[in-house]
């Protein structure tokens, strides 16, 4: 199972790219697009990669660990996370060059929407998740 300590950096690090693209979508005009692409694309990258670590390798062994709390904690979140995956794939795929730059206002909406959700699904596991797995592991 990867280590908590691996999964809180990668929070950190989805939370400084949110943080980056908060900065963008708050700007009264689109920037660059390239400057936004690539800013969206390191998000995609480091969001999918986390969703893959914890779809493959943690909500799994969480399931099957054996305590009530953590396994419907983790189902909760399993399907919590799903939702939020698909909308985010729906928000790249309907925002594109052209509606971005014709509709910033309703990109950096929308755009805003989604970086909130995943805001708060961090946040969420950084305190209710993760503090769980850590009892678990030191009473074991």
């Amino acid at each position: 199972m990867p280590s908590l300590t691996a999964l809180r950096q990668e929070h950190r690090h989805l939370m400084t790219l949110v943080g980056r693209m908060d900065g963008l979508i708050s700007r009264p005009g689109p920037p660059p697009l390239t400057e936004l692409f690539q800013l969206r694309s390191k998000l995609c990258v480091a969001l999918i990669s986390h969703l893959k670590t914890e779809d493959w390798l943690l909500y799994p062994r969480l399931l099957k660990s054996g305590d009530a709390t953590i396994v419907r904690t983790a189902q909760t979140f399993g399907d919590e996370m799903g939702g939020l995956a698909q909308a985010y794939r729906a928000h790249v795929e309907e925002w594109t060059a052209w509606p971005i730059q014709t509709n910033w206002a309703g990109y950096c909406h929308d755009c805003r929407e989604i970086l909130d959700a995943l805001a708060s699904r961090i946040r969420r596991e950084d305190h209710e998740l993760y503090p769980l797995l850590e009892a678990r592991d030191k009473a074991a």
